[in-house]
């Protein structure tokens, strides 16, 4: 007669977990921590929203539940989210990026051929190029009148047209010396001191004298209360640049000198 198979006896909890059992622990996110230490600041805060929006998208309430659920399919919402927000193509790929980063760090990295088919191309870079002083003083004294200020602030200051449109009166302080003004920046959102030259702060004075200090700088007509919008502005900008015959595209075919 064949031998009966002998029966193993194992201690209650040696054996194996069931893989589901596996799955619903909490993952390590001790590495994550440490490898965001190892950015600087800039880094480490557009790696931390990236993987806030991820969160938010995929109604994960935690990172140690993104780690545990957290899928390429969950990728494939993320960036299907970033389109939708019109986000860049060059911010899609650094907000994927940050994702990745992180999947690696909890151990579960994504599968590299479903996030190549999903990453938008990087975008081609256009050309940037300075406008001199002869041009800025022509783009100024070609805008309406009340357009005036903000393109000379913009050439002056370097800010972005965003960023000069969120501007309110309490944010200008023109008592100080030098002048300065006081602007949320667009990538991070934390403030930041700009000084103005004297012909800037000026024209500003003058620009803002009937203003209530909630009131923005840069306002729709007849409604202080109420930003210009950026696109109008860029409309209007190229409309100037094409009256005075310099609207020129430059070499990517895309964009303009």
């Amino acid at each position: 007669m064949k031998a009966p198979t002998p029966t193993i006896r194992m201690k209650r909890g040696a054996g194996m977990v069931p893989k589901q059992q596996r799955n619903d622990r909490p993952k390590n996110l001790s590495l994550w921590q440490a490898y965001l230490l190892n950015l600087d600041d800039d880094t480490r805060e557009v790696y931390t929203r990236a993987l806030r929006i991820f969160c938010k998208v995929n109604g994960f309430k935690s990172l140690e539940e993104a780690a545990e659920k957290g899928d390429e399919q969950a990728f494939v919402n993320f960036i299907r989210a970033l389109r939708d927000r019109n986000r860049s193509p060059n911010t899609i790929r650094l907000y994927a990026v940050a994702v990745r980063r992180f999947f690696e760090a909890v151990k579960r990295p994504l599968g590299p051929m479903e996030i190549k088919l999903v990453i938008p191309k990087r975008r081609v870079v256009r050309e940037t190029n300075a406008i001199d002083r002869e041009l800025a003083r022509d783009i100024v004294l070609a805008a309406p009148p009340l357009k005036r200020a903000l393109f000379h602030l913009l050439w002056a200051t370097g800010l972005r047209i965003s960023e000069a449109l969120s501007l309110r009166k309490k944010d200008v302080d023109l008592e100080s010396d030098p002048p300065r003004i006081r602007v949320i920046t667009k990538k991070t959102e934390r403030p930041r001191v700009v000084f103005l030259p004297r012909d800037v702060a000026l024209r500003l004075r003058n620009h803002i004298a009937d203003l209530n200090d909630d009131d923005y700088l840069f306002h729709v007509e007849d409604n202080p209360r109420r930003p210009l919008n950026s696109d109008k502005v860029a409309e209007l900008f190229r409309r100037i640049l094409f009256k005075l015959d310099k609207l020129k595209r430059d070499s990517s075919g895309r964009g303009y000198t």
